[in-house]
């Protein structure tokens, strides 16, 4: 704590959430669910769409709409919780998500979606069913 120029001491929690909210920005997801409980500015920061806006991946918007099941979510935070679970796209031949404490992307891709040199000859490759492995 530090005291202004009038002698009155300042915390964190002093700052306007405008001020909290960009700080928080260039966080990440997982500290401002963190900061977010050390009291109700940071909570109001860290719940604020423009956080969470940038916490998303630049290609958000693109992801969104090759999903199969579209999402109907309310907010930026609650989007970015439900992407970080595994979500089909491009006709349930690819999966994706976000890595819940960095943000990072991950993709999932279906064998049968990859082009592997002589696939299509039975000399060399032959694919193996199996029911209990799919995803479906």
């Amino acid at each position: 704590m530090e005291e202004n120029e009038k002698g009155v001491m300042m915390t964190m929690g002093d700052l306007p959430e405008s001020c909290i909210s960009h700080i928080l920005c260039f966080t990440t997801p997982r500290d401002v669910c963190r900061l977010s409980a050390a009291n109700q500015t940071f909570r109001s920061a860290g719940n604020s769409d423009s956080v969470w806006e940038k916490m998303l991946p630049n290609k958000y918007p693109y992801l969104l709409a090759r999903l199969d099941s579209p999402l109907e979510i309310s907010s930026k935070k609650k989007l970015y919780f439900a992407l970080c679970h595994p979500n089909w796209i491009d006709g349930r031949t690819k999966k994706f998500w976000i890595e819940q404490a960095t943000g990072k992307l991950c993709f999932m891709l279906s064998a049968r979606n990859l082009n592997i040199t002589w696939g299509d000859d039975d000399r060399y490759w032959h694919w193996i069913s199996k029911d209990e492995s799919s995803d479906r």
